[in-house]
């Protein structure tokens, strides 16, 4: 294994920026530093762009270039702050199919059309719609009246995760305060349940874009 000092000097080499037209940002990465160690027969692409507007899209995108069948799994694992944990809303996920990864992925189905978080949350909506009323996850702050709204392309990404580890579990992660999962929560477009498998040749592409809006009164 490098030293974190060798890790950040890969990381730092493989960043390119190119023109950003008319973006206030554009960085692309051909490949990250733990794909050069563990997937050396696989190119990966990774583009963030930060517009003029504030939208932040990123995008994946993973070939095939070995002679085998290559499955593999995706998350796009959006830290988002909190002004505190008890004023976050999710909407976008009612009346889905969800596993429940603090049940044994136990199979259910989203009641809670403004989805809160009173506890730990560990969970994996399945198949969600990349159209009509599921095409944007919106998680609202109404403690900053912020809205946070995540937006899929296409339907390569078609679990949303949804991830706090309140507090006995936030206490085990050495790289988490114990206080620090009042702060924030995890929402973001995956392809887990089903995994992905790209034969010789093939590449599959994953894009999300983030938005932020602010707002005077309640965004819930």
């Amino acid at each position: 294994m490098a030293s974190s000092s060798s890790s950040s000097s890969s990381l730092e080499s493989i960043w390119n920026q190119l023109p950003a037209r008319n973006h206030a940002f554009r960085k692309i990465s051909d490949d990250v530093y733990h794909d050069i160690v563990v997937l050396r027969h696989h190119d990966r692409r990774y583009t963030v762009e930060l517009g003029e507007n504030g939208t932040l899209e990123m995008e994946s995108r993973i070939e095939n270039t070995d002679d085998h069948p290559f499955t593999f799994q995706f998350c796009y694992q959006n830290y988002l702050a909190a002004s505190y944990i008890g004023n976050i809303r999710i909407r976008g996920l009612v009346r889905l199919e969800y596993l429940d990864y603090q049940m044994n992925m136990k199979r259910f189905t989203g009641r809670d059309y403004k989805m809160p978080i009173r506890s730990e949350v560990d969970r994996v909506y399945v198949d969600v719609p990349a159209g009509g009323n599921n095409k944007v996850i919106n998680v609202g702050d109404y403690g900053k009246g912020r809205t946070y709204t995540i937006e899929r392309s296409g339907t390569s990404l078609p679990d949303i995760v949804v991830w706090n580890p309140w507090i006995e579990k936030a206490k085990r992660i050495g790289d988490m305060g114990d206080e620090e999962y009042r702060k924030m929560v995890c929402v973001g477009p995956a392809a887990v349940v089903d995994p992905v498998t790209l034969n010789p040749g093939e590449a599959w592409t994953g894009k999300q874009s983030i938005s932020i809006e602010e707002e005077t009164g309640s965004v819930c």
